[in-house]
């Protein structure tokens, strides 16, 4: 163990890939600045609830360049007690016992932060499922069948956007990451605007599955 102990931080990711800040105001009448999903660096790892709890090399997940890093603090505790630790909670936190409300990759975080140094990750990400919940539109829809509605829509806008360039950029053969940000971000826009085209009521139907 480190005689000064180890860092701990939490790495921030948009799973919208900015799509939730530009869409949400049309979608729920209330601003959404992300849809957050978190993991907790600490021993050179990174650690996150994804069907289970997982760890990959900090930084190294399949969830990219992280939005934000915020500093935990330091922690004393030895890595083979966090190991121990962590097969001790790993029952709690299966496929099966995932809950977009109450038990999602961002409780884990939190959860394993306050183990480690005895803190809380910020409030802003546990809050999103209450954020949502609380917007305009879920009188009318239904709170839970509005959490679904809206995250269901924001990952289906972002696989269309991707899937939509890459076929634009393998039909003319091209091969640039640096174009596909850009096809990327032109659909986007028109996605956007197509949505704000729309009321609130008459979106929710026009865009329904």
């Amino acid at each position: 163990m480190a005689e000064d102990g180890f860092k701990v931080k939490l790495h921030v990711y948009d799973l919208s890939q900015g799509l939730a800040r530009q869409v949400s105001m049309t979608l729920l009448g209330k601003a959404i600045e992300a849809v957050w999903h978190t993991g907790l660096v600490v021993y050179e790892k990174e650690y996150y609830f994804s069907g289970g709890i997982q760890q990959d090399p900090a930084g190294k997940t399949p969830y990219g360049t992280p939005m934000r890093v915020v500093e935990l603090g330091v922690t004393h505790v030895p890595k083979e007690v966090f190991e121990e630790y962590l097969q001790e909670i790993s029952p709690r936190y299966t496929a099966e016992t995932y809950s977009i409300l109450s038990h999602n990759c961002n409780n884990f975080s939190n959860e394993v932060a306050q183990f480690l140094v005895g803190t809380t990750i910020p409030d802003y990400i546990l809050q999103l499922p209450n954020e949502v919940m609380n917007s305009p539109m879920a009188a009318l829809l239904g709170k839970m069948s509005l959490l679904y509605f809206f995250f269901s829509r924001i990952y289906i806008y972002i696989i269309f956007i991707r899937t939509f360039s890459l076929t634009v950029l393998r039909f003319f053969s091209i091969r640039s990451p640096r174009l596909l940000a850009h096809l990327e971000k032109a659909y986007c826009i028109i996605l956007i605007s197509k949505l704000n085209q729309c009321t609130l009521c008459h979106g929710i139907k026009y865009f329904a599955l």
